[in-house]
């Protein structure tokens, strides 16, 4: 008869053992490395990372902020980051203003903020990223809302994103 399966919760890339702590003990002691698990995965509005700390989480609470009033795809969520709180409320009120700025030039409103988020960032974020990777080859080490967040400063300043 086999070993039952571990029980764990996937919180982003974090997990957490529900049933089965000695059997991972057990199997870390014999240097396995796997272990047959049954996983629950769990959503959350902004994505739990590996390396998240407790000096980040001002950070991850705007972030959590913005997705309420963005809700990016979860695809996209994990490669989101910034270190500062005011970046994330920066990039709310930019992101409002740009889906106001696209109904009044007469496009077709979008019908929601999931939409309006998923129009964002083909159209904005996207597009404003791959220029400036393509004018600084140092762009490209940061991730892409590290260079939209980026160019809002840049274009707060006046210069041409």
């Amino acid at each position: 008869m086999g070993v039952p399966p571990v029980r764990l919760v996937q919180l982003g890339e974090l997990y957490f053992v529900v049933d089965g702590h000695h059997r991972i003990g057990a199997a870390i002691r014999a240097r396995l490395t796997t272990v047959e698990a049954d996983v629950a995965g769990i959503r959350t509005v902004a994505f739990a990372s590996a390396c998240v700390r407790p000096h980040h989480l001002p950070a991850k609470a705007a972030e959590r902020r913005f997705l309420e009033r963005v809700p990016l795809d979860h695809a996209i969520r994990p490669d989101l980051w910034l270190d500062d709180p005011a970046h994330w409320s920066r990039l709310t009120d930019a992101v409002e203003a740009w889906g106001f700025r696209r109904t009044l030039d007469s496009r077709t409103p979008t019908s929601s903020r999931e939409e309006l988020a998923a129009v964002w960032w083909s159209e904005e974020v996207l597009p404003t990223v791959r220029r400036m990777r393509s004018r600084d080859p140092g762009a490209g080490d940061r991730r892409v809302i590290e260079s939209y967040s980026r160019a809002l400063c840049l274009r707060d300043r006046g210069t041409p994103v």
